[in-house]
């Protein structure tokens, strides 16, 4: 964008403060930008809406090409999203695609595949979605076919879902998804849908039920993420400890003496003689020492 500044000054007239400069400006000759409209669009002309953005030379390509310069051709027909219909294939080029219909099909005015006039009913085979009879090119009669519709692939004369992680036309593609993590696949698509506990386009991301607030604890009980999903676990620092069904118990001095005589104390099953070497006191809170005495075979 070529930008002119000039310079205009105005006199005191009636106590009225005057001004100083302006800008105008006005769009650079075709596949030029830069403020002096001297630096060439990178961008592949033919391969552009308008060339490129006067100002900052960027491209805007147009659709089937990507790229910064517009010069990589997007393979339509890879997409997880399937361009063609039913019962067809489909044909990258350069900036687009063709679709093809199978054998014995061709594609009707509203862009589905229909039957060819060529071809006849199937006089023996019982095909749950489309059968076609018709005369491949190296044969010299006509044969039935069945053909499935996409994320579906066929089982004798029936169509069924895509099994084993496979997806579209003729389950032909794998999806990515992390199958551990994985519930479910959309068999027409390829899509992902996770266990609760995962997340992301393909579950690869464990969900962190602690950070979004997802996790049920019991009273003064902290939240542990893990892969997967989340733990809990009372809060010692003020004075909590587990004891039985994940609850937590605010542990003061009087109690601590009572469970420390009893081998079991906190839930822990002693093989060995155990004694209170010391007991620190905070706000009514014991901190217990305890050493062990092995026992003599």
């Amino acid at each position: 964008m070529l930008i002119v500044q000039y310079q205009d000054s105005c006199d005191y007239r009636d106590h009225l403060i005057g001004f100083t400069a302006s800008f105008w400006t006005h769009e650079c000759p075709p596949n030029m930008y830069d403020d002096n409209c001297s630096t060439p669009c990178s961008c592949v002309v033919n391969n552009t809406i308008r060339g490129c953005n006067s100002s900052t030379g960027y491209c805007s390509c147009k659709s089937g090409w990507t790229g910064s310069d517009c010069s990589v051709d997007v393979d339509e027909c890879s997409q997880n999203y399937f361009p063609c219909p039913d019962y067809s294939r489909c044909h990258n080029l350069l900036g687009g695609f063709m679709c093809q219909c199978k054998p014995g099909l061709v594609m009707g005015s509203n862009k589905v595949c229909i039957y060819d006039k060529n071809s006849t009913n199937c006089t023996t085979r019982n095909c749950s979605h489309m059968c076609v009879n018709y005369t491949p090119v190296n044969k010299t009669s006509p044969e039935d076919q069945c053909y499935c519709p996409i994320g579906k692939e066929l089982a004798g004369d029936q169509c069924i879902d895509c099994t084993n992680w496979k997806y579209g036309p003729d389950c032909e593609r794998s999806t990515i998804c992390v199958r551990n993590h994985t519930a479910k696949y959309n068999s027409y698509n390829g899509q992902c849908f996770c266990y609760p506990n995962w997340t992301d386009t393909y579950c690869q991301y464990d969900f962190n039920e602690c950070y979004y607030g997802k996790y049920t604890c019991q009273p003064h009980a902290l939240c542990s993420n893990t892969d997967g999903g989340y733990e809990c676990y009372c809060d010692q620092q003020y004075g909590y400890i587990e004891v039985t069904n994940k609850t937590c118990e605010h542990i003061a001095i009087d109690s601590i003496m009572k469970r420390a005589m009893n081998q079991t104390a906190f839930g822990i099953q002693w093989r060995e003689q155990n004694r209170i070497t010391d007991v620190d006191f905070a706000d009514d809170v014991a901190l217990l020492g305890i050493t062990t005495k092995r026992r003599r075979a």
